[in-house]
Formats: structure tokens, C-alpha cells, sequence
């Protein structure tokens, strides 16, 4: 009887010990499950931050995009603006573009600064087309290739104004040299060993030929060159060209109305014009120095110059 009793208590007592186990088993993956809910909670909950923290940021974007149109659409107090997920601010004086995009309770900043471009800031401008026969380009970073939905428009009455010597017909120079500013109304021919010393503007075409070099001045007392070469109608309703043969060198900035041929030779400075065509193995130069990029005088400014940015964006959560 003895014997029994103890089997009895003893499988008494491994009942009990299995039921505790179970309780313990059940509260340890309660509490595991729980951790489990936390955790896919706090997931979400972070996963929900950077979603919103990339909404703001390519809302900051975006405005930086429509701030840079709007500049260039108009005034620069168009630059400012805000609705309910931007707001963007254009600090003119100091050319600071700054865009805060907004998504749930998440803000993301992005400053840029801004830089004129224009026409001249390039080492080939133009509006329609650019053929590129044969020819070799070097100019420094910042300076490449560009197109313009417009050009420049120069105000000839700056050049007739200030002119050495004004043609009042088509003229023709040959075995000569030519200083300062040089007016033709009409078309010009230069050719045979012609050396200028200063701008060669015409109303019509310019055309060289043969040995002919061309050395674009400083205005005085300035770091800013006028231009080498300048063909616009008075009234630009005419387009003009400007082209011409081989052993031609141009020192100094080309602007047209109209198209600009080059075949062979070398020109050191910004072309500006609406169509260009380089042939006969060119070389179109900066020479490394940006001397030649400074707008010139007698063109119009803000309206045909565009707000780019400089370098990469920075951004601030």
C-alpha cells in the first residue's frame, strides 16, 4: 500500500510540473509574439519616415526645377512661392536658391546657387543647328557646347557710336590693317594678309579669305573684350553670315544673327550664332583662359540669359 501511495503523489506531482511548464512555455511566447507586434509596428512607423523623408526630398526638388523656370520665365521675385508641400525662396542678391519640400510631419531643405549663364559664356552657342564636319574643340570646364532657345540682340547703334571707321557700302580690305572698331553698312570682304587690330561689325555678311588674322581689344579700363566679329541686319530681320576659307585666325568672341562657317583655320573665343558649321579640321580654342567670355558690350542682357545652377545640391534634413 505503501508503494502505490508513493506512484500516486509522485504522478500528482509530475502533473503539476508539466502544467507549469505549459504556463511558462505559453507566457515566453506571449512574450516573444508581443516583441514580434513591436517591432513590425516600429517597422512601419520607420518605414513610413523615409517615406516621407523621400516625398520631401523630391518635393524639394521639384522645387528647385519650377523656381529655376520661373526665373527664367520672368522677374526673380518669381523665385519665391509656396503652397501646401514646398516652400521656395530666391535670394537675388546673394543668388541662394533654397527649397523645403514637406510630406506628413518630415522637412527636407535644398540650397543651390545660382549662375547667369549666356550665350557668350559658352565656347559654341547656338539656337537651330550645329554641323560638325570636321573639327577639334578645347575649352575649359563650365564652357562647353549649348543651345539657346534666343540669342542676343545687339544694339548696333553702340558700334556706330563708337566706331573708328564707318563704311557706308559693301567694302573690301586687302593687304591691309585695320584698328579699333570698324563699321561697314553692307557686306565686307577681308582677304589677302589682312591684320585687324579691333571689331569688325557689319550689317551684312562677313566673309574672309585667305591669310587673315583678327585680334579682338579690351574696352579700356576694363577686363572685357568686344567682340572679333559681329554680322546683324539693323533691324534684324535679315539673317547674315559670316565664313570663309583656311589660314584664317580669330582671336575674340563671333556673334551672328544669322550662320557662322569655319572652315579651317583657328578661332580663340565663344561663337555665337544661330547656325554653325565647322569643317576642314577647325580648331575652335579657349586657349584655357575665359578672357573671351565676358558679355560684351552693346547686347541686351537679362532677358536672353538664363539662371543655371553651380556644382551639386546640398541638402538639410
Amino acid at each position: 500500500m505503501l508503494f502505490k501511495k508513493n506512484i500516486t503523489e509522485i504522478i500528482k506531482s509530475e502533473n503539476g510540473s508539466v502544467l507549469g511548464m505549459v504556463l511558462i512555455f505559453f507566457l515566453v511566447m506571449t512574450i516573444i509574439g508581443t516583441a514580434f507586434l513591436t517591432m513590425a509596428s516600429q517597422e512601419t512607423i520607420l518605414f513610413e519616415k523615409e517615406l516621407d523623408r523621400a516625398k520631401a526630398f523630391r518635393m524639394a526638388e521639384s522645387g528647385i526645377n519650377i523656381a529655376l523656370w520661373r526665373i527664367n520665365s520672368g522677374p526673380d521675385l518669381y523665385g519665391s512661392f509656396s503652397n501646401d508641400s514646398l516652400s521656395v525662396t530666391y535670394d537675388s542678391t546673394a543668388m541662394i536658391l533654397s527649397s523645403t519640400g514637406i510630406s506628413g510631419s518630415h522637412q527636407q531643405t535644398i540650397s543651390v546657387n545660382l549662375f547667369i549663364d549666356s550665350p557668350f559664356n559658352h565656347i559654341i552657342s547656338y539656337t537651330n543647328t550645329l554641323i560638325e564636319q570636321s573639327y577639334s574643340l578645347n575649352n575649359t570646364p563650365g564652357h562647353e557646347e549649348e543651345t539657346f532657345d534666343e540669342l542676343p540682340v545687339i544694339d548696333l547703334s553702340h558700334y556706330i557710336y563708337i566706331a573708328d571707321n564707318i563704311y557706308y557700302s559693301d567694302t573690301t580690305f586687302k593687304n591691309t590693317t585695320l584698328n579699333g572698331i570698324n563699321f561697314i553698312f553692307g557686306n565686307v570682304t577681308i582677304k589677302n594678309d589682312v591684320k585687324v587690330y579691333g571689331t569688325v561689325v557689319a550689317t551684312g555678311s562677313i566673309k574672309f579669305i585667305a591669310q587673315v588674322e583678327i585680334y579682338a581689344q579690351q574696352m579700356p579700363d576694363t577686363t572685357t573684350y568686344y567682340p572679333a566679329l559681329v554680322a546683324a541686319d539693323t533691324a534684324h530681320a535679315v539673317d547674315s553670315e559670316i565664313y570663309g576659307a583656311p589660314n584664317v585666325t580669330i582671336k575674340g568672341a563671333i556673334y551672328c544673327n544669322g550662320s557662322v562657317g569655319i572652315k579651317g583655320g583657328e578661332v580663340t573665343g565663344p561663337i555665337v550664332a544661330k547656325d554653325i558649321t565647322l569643317s576642314n579640321n577647325a580648331v575652335i580654342t579657349d586657349e584655357g583662359s575665359e578672357k573671351y567670355y565676358l558679355y560684351p558690350p552693346g547686347f541686351g542682357n537679362e532677358e536672353y540669359n538664363k539662371y543655371i545652377v553651380i556644382g551639386s545640391w546640398s541638402y538639410n534634413d
